[in-house]
């Protein structure tokens, strides 16, 4: 297998969270750009943070909960047991919603640099029980690199 690292495989184009966004545009910019989660960065751009819809989810439940937003007719359409899309979870009014990223996110974050190597990268997912790792240089994200990048990788491999 030849010499790859990260540099090498990291996707460039990472969406980034402002510390400071709300939970409610926390969720609508998850939604509107439909991703599950995205690093976290303050006013210099540096890396401080983790947060993904299931902090969201946590929240709103510590918080007080979810409710339904009731005032259109949508609402009494469908049952609760359906499964939701991006814009049904728009229409969810989260209590607390005004409560900063920087509050609740994991602060805990995998990284490595552009020079990791394969087995790096795939040890620090594994000890971190982590599928993603950002990228870093000089503190700040340069990429993201994802389980599904180490095993096309390895399926590429002679």
């Amino acid at each position: 297998m030849r010499h790859v690292v990260a540099r090498d495989i990291m996707n460039k184009d990472v969406l980034q969270a402002r510390d400071t966004m709300t939970v409610g545009e926390l969720a609508a910019f998850l939604t509107d750009n439909e991703i599950s989660g995205a690093p976290v960065t303050d006013e210099t751009g540096r890396l401080v943070g983790v947060v993904s819809l299931s902090d969201v989810a946590r929240v709103a439940v510590q918080v007080g909960g979810v409710a339904p937003d009731r005032s259109g007719p949508d609402f009494y359409l469908r049952g609760w047991e359906d499964a939701y899309n991006p814009e049904d979870l728009q229409r969810l009014r989260i209590k607390g919603e005004g409560m900063q990223v920087a509050e609740f996110m994991t602060r805990s974050v995998h990284s490595v640099g552009e020079e990791a190597t394969l087995p790096e990268m795939a040890s620090a997912m594994v000890k971190g029980h982590v599928h993603r790792l950002m990228v870093t240089q000089s503190g700040k994200v340069v990429g993201i690199v994802s389980t599904m990048d180490l095993l096309r990788v390895m399926a590429q491999a002679d």
